[in-house]
């Protein structure tokens, strides 16, 4: 948690389309480049989470897409670099768990590009490493989260 400060995490609104895309833009190297108006979609589908302090600033962010065969897709997160180790990043995927859990999806699923730290914070919160993709660009490491759906209740 960021100490000193509260956080917010909740959907984006379009009002913040453009601070969301400088945090974006600032880890291009990690990232790639992420298109606006894709974000602009995704903020209307109610598939982009912010993490916002008390002050107002978003520190970070992610984006994702709730597939129709169960599968929710995490395409990109992003915590600014003041913020990291302080839990933003894992608290936006335990609110991405829980809301695809809602919506009844059965894993989430990313590719992560194999050279990146981030592939230990993904294996950290339970994903499982399920192969490697050769990318565009780059080896990609391919994790799977199943996510824990309770029994519907006898009828």
């Amino acid at each position: 948690m960021i100490s000193g400060n509260e956080i917010e995490i909740r959907h984006a609104t379009e009002e913040e389309i453009d601070a969301i895309k400088r945090l974006f833009d600032r880890h291009k190297n990690e990232l790639g480049f992420v298109v606006k108006s894709a974000l602009a979609n995704s903020i209307k589908r109610n598939e982009l989470v912010v993490t916002v302090t008390d002050g107002g600033e978003i520190v970070g962010v992610v984006h994702y897409r709730h597939r129709k065969d169960g599968q929710t897709t995490l395409y990109s997160i992003v915590v600014a670099k003041q913020y990291r180790h302080h839990a933003v990043a894992s608290s936006l995927v335990n609110n991405l768990q829980q809301e695809a859990l809602a919506k009844q999806q059965h894993s989430i699923a990313l590719k992560c590009p194999i050279e990146l730290d981030a592939n230990k914070f993904y294996k950290a919160l339970g994903f499982e490493l399920v192969g490697i993709d050769n990318g565009k660009h780059r080896p990609l490491s391919l994790w799977r989260l199943s996510l824990q759906t309770s029994p519907h209740p006898p009828q």
